[in-house]
């Protein structure tokens, strides 16, 4: 796992795990203890064939997770349930140009303050790809990818 953190209401957190599992555990959290448990309705949920969630953001305004797919090169916008604690696959998009065929990996995802962006590193195409966000529904379009050093992973 390379990544955990709670929701806005501090009630739930997320673990992406890469690998084997290729899967996000949903987990209730105790803000007095720091105790994760798992989610009683859906404690782990399958990513996509291949694609490996490796870290997370929330957008801060909607019901939204972005996840960055370390194997699979792509983004997966999830809906967020905040009563329930868990999340739906909505959207999954690729980071890459469609014209490139080499050995890549994603790694860390940020979004802006305001929601409106978000990026995600290419280690192998060495970019950060960009993506508008829909206000309304969350959903990625792509904006494009500015080129980076050799195997960009963490960014501020």
């Amino acid at each position: 796992a390379h990544c955990v953190m709670t929701d806005a209401s501090n009630k739930f957190a997320f673990l992406p795990h890469v690998g084997e599992s290729n899967a996000i555990f949903q987990f209730q959290f105790d803000e007095s203890t720091g105790a994760l448990t798992p989610n009683t309705s859906v404690p782990v949920l399958a990513a996509g064939e291949g694609e490996g969630p490796r870290h997370y953001v929330f957008h801060p305004d909607i019901d939204v997770l972005y996840a960055s797919n370390e194997q699979g090169c792509s983004i997966t916008a999830y809906n967020f349930d905040s009563s329930a604690g868990t999340l739906s696959a909505f959207q999954t998009v690729s980071t890459l140009p469609d014209d490139f065929d080499e050995e890549n990996s994603c790694a860390q995802i940020h979004i802006t303050p305001n929601g409106k962006f978000v990026y995600v590193s290419n280690r192998g195409h060495d970019s950060i790809a960009g993506f508008a966000t829909d206000d309304t529904t969350g959903a990625l379009t792509a904006i494009g990818r500015q080129p980076t050093e050799p195997t960009p992973r963490a960014f501020n």
